[in-house]
């Protein structure tokens, strides 16, 4: 039995040095991007728009009610360089309840079709996306091939796709770019922005997504251990606390 018990604890020991590795890599290497050859065709085409002029409609979510005006239908395939965290300490203004699934800065074309990209540092607040240009990067990065997209979806599917959806990942989108309000609230309607060339507050795109598919996944294998070892962690932590109290007393009692 005491024989078992120290195997077992060494196990113990051994997962979860593997799983804090893991998760210490994961913290590291977050942020990383694929290079070049690993961009997919679709995201080197630009985004595809058509304005329109459509009745609004209702939007419900969450037991919330709002009002939806479409501008245009949107497409894009975009490679994800950063996106906001809802569950940070610092997003004060999203949660599990928000009818914004979560901001996905996404960049296109002549922006990753060199690997000056990979020379950029990109980061997200809440409601913004923010890059800061390398030594390497210079001007062959260009800020129209780039875009901040605050999702909503009326489809759990397309919703779940999006919340999974990491950085180094390539994604395609297809919906309207829309302003909404809370019903009865229209002086706090969010506008979207309709071209690529703005900049600053309300340079956004709201983006309503019907479909959503990610073209291609960044580290699969890597980020599904490290998923797998922050579910572990805890679990490993507390089995190994029961035995190191335990086994002193086991130890005493049968030998």
């Amino acid at each position: 039995m005491i024989q078992f018990l120290d195997r077992l604890s060494r196990l113990l020991s051994i997962l979860l040095v593997a799983s804090v590795v893991l998760f210490v890599a994961f913290k590291i290497y977050y942020g990383d991007l694929p290079r070049r050859a690993e961009i997919v065709d679709d995201v080197m085409d630009g985004p595809v728009q058509e304005l329109h002029h459509r009745t609004p409609f209702p939007f419900a979510y969450r037991k919330k009610e709002y009002v939806v005006e479409p501008q245009a239908d949107y497409e894009i395939a975009g490679l994800i360089v950063t996106h906001n965290d809802i569950h940070s300490l610092f997003d004060s203004y999203h949660s599990n309840d928000s009818v914004d699934v979560k901001d996905l800065c996404v960049i296109w074309g002549r922006n990753v079709g060199t690997e000056a990209y990979l020379q950029i540092k990109f980061w997200s607040a809440p409601w913004t996306c923010f890059y800061q240009l390398g030594s390497e990067a210079g001007s062959s990065f260009d800020g129209s091939e780039l875009s901040n997209n605050h999702i909503l979806s009326p489809d759990p599917m397309v919703r779940k796709i999006v919340n999974n959806a990491r950085i180094g990942d390539q994604i395609w989108l297809r919906g309207m770019l829309v302003d909404y309000y809370p019903k009865g609230y229209s002086e706090q309607r969010r506008r979207t922005s309709l071209t690529r060339e703005d900049t600053g507050d309300g340079a956004c795109e709201v983006f309503l997504v019907d479909e959503a598919r990610i073209l291609k996944r960044f580290r699969p294998e890597f980020y599904g251990s490290v998923a797998w070892a922050e579910k572990l962690i805890p679990g490993l932590l507390f089995l190994k606390g029961i035995l190191l109290f335990f086994l002193p007393y086991l130890r005493y009692r049968y030998t």
